[in-house]
């Protein structure tokens, strides 16, 4: 009776991770839209939002360009990489 408790929840558990490991596939695939067609969407953007975008873009190229052979973020660079992100709107929100 134990074991067959513990091999349902082993079941189920295994069930739910699977589900999660999909769904961040799924939000961290890169977008499959030409490169034309996000130029296009660019256009009808405001320019506050370009500037968000700019802002985020620019810390990453900070750390890109870091003298090492490979750059790493550091719990700064994180924090405002997250609080930038928030301003920055995409077509997949």
């Amino acid at each position: 009776m134990p074991s067959r408790l513990l091999h349902r929840l082993l079941t189920r558990a295994r069930a739910v991770v699977l589900g999660l490991h999909h769904r961040l596939e799924v939000a961290t695939r890169p977008a499959t839209a030409p490169v034309a067609a996000g130029a296009l969407v660019d256009l009808a953007r405001g320019k506050s939002a370009l500037l968000a975008e700019n802002a985020l873009l620019r810390p990453q190229l900070a750390i890109l360009r870091r003298s090492v052979r490979r750059p790493r973020c550091t719990p700064a660079d994180r924090a405002l990489l997250v609080l930038l992100a928030g301003h920055v709107r995409t077509g997949s929100r």
